[in-house]
């Protein structure tokens, strides 16, 4: 059972690229978790967290996270998967910070749907810069790390993007951009890191 509820919380990784882009992707994808009780989907999510993505993290982003960390900066993960998987998910990698999705309850059960604004693919630069604000930081001087090509306007908003083991349209971009890159690209789930440093 437990392995089959893992694999439900992790099909949002999995079946995004069938349902295209997007926030009704996102927004789709958790309408799976309807009729849980919260406190089964917070066991469930943090077993999920730390048992199948910890674990998964390359080397190349425990490396960036750690001279993050080292620089004194302040670490902000973004998410398009809900907080009850990116909170242990980012405090196991030492992230001070969390955005992500938000789902309703109702008498204590998942109705499917999340709490608006929505974390999708593509987060809108307006709400980047209220982020920076509220954490008392300047965009342009902040890093942002992106694996995939939805990660354009995150990368294009700050003042250090860098593509780490970017997808082919991300690749791309970061080409003809000439942004950095670190690492090949590399298939399954791709977590966006984003690294706020402090503005000035």
């Amino acid at each position: 059972m437990l392995g089959g509820a893992l694999s439900l919380l992790g099909a949002g990784q999995t079946l995004h690229p069938r349902l295209g882009s997007g926030i009704e992707s996102t927004r789709v994808q958790w309408q799976a978790v309807e009729g849980f009780t919260r406190d089964r989907l917070e066991v469930l999510a943090e077993d999920f967290a730390t048992e199948v993505l910890v674990p998964s993290v390359e080397t190349d982003a425990r490396r960036l996270i750690a001279e993050a960390k080292r620089a004194g900066r302040k670490l902000v993960l973004l998410a398009e998967t809900i907080d009850a998987i990116a909170t242990p998910f980012g405090r196991a990698l030492g992230f001070e910070h969390v955005v992500a999705n938000q789902l309703v309850f109702a008498d204590e059960r998942a109705t499917g749907d999340l709490v608006a604004p929505i974390v999708g693919p593509e987060l809108a630069p307006r709400r980047l810069a209220a982020l920076a604000d509220e954490l008392g930081v300047s965009l342009s001087a902040c890093a942002a790390y992106g694996a995939s090509g939805a990660d354009r306007l995150l990368l294009g908003a700050v003042g250090s993007p860098c593509g780490l083991h970017a997808d082919p349209e991300l690749a791309r971009l970061c080409r003809d951009l000439e942004w950095p890159k670190v690492g090949a690209a590399r298939s399954g789930v791709a977590a966006v890191l984003a690294q706020l440093q402090e503005g000035t």
